[in-house]
């Protein structure tokens, strides 16, 4: 707990220095990386988890061995791992490009309406 205390008081004694807003810019910053950590060892725990159930029923049906079975265990988690990065990658991906299809579309028919307008007889 002390230890604690002692880089608490070292944070402030750096953060004083700074205005509020950068102040509240350092904090916002360390909570969205430490937010993000959080998120992917959750994520990966979730993974690995999936993997191991996974592994444990092939074990079991099968009448497999432990080397075996962990072997099929680091498989598993590495293909979910890259196929659900893969899933994300390709939905980021689709998302982008359909923002800026929609933003083309919207701007091609901003100018038309203005040629439109401009072109029309008084």
């Amino acid at each position: 707990m002390e230890s604690v205390e002692k880089l608490r008081t070292s944070f402030a004694q750096k953060l004083s220095g700074l205005s509020v807003a950068a102040r509240i810019a350092v904090v916002v910053l360390a909570c969205v990386v430490i937010g993000g950590l959080v998120f992917w060892l959750c994520n990966e725990l979730i993974y690995f988890y999936t993997a191991r159930s996974y592994t444990e029923e092939l074990a079991d049906a099968y009448d497999l061995n432990s080397g075996q079975s962990r072997a099929i265990l680091w498989a598993s988690f590495a293909a979910i791992v890259v196929l659900a990065g893969y899933t994300l990658s390709c939905g980021l991906h689709f998302l982008f490009f359909k923002a800026e299809a929609l933003v083309r579309l919207c701007r091609r028919s901003y100018a038309v309406d203005r040629s439109f307008i401009a072109a029309r007889p008084h």
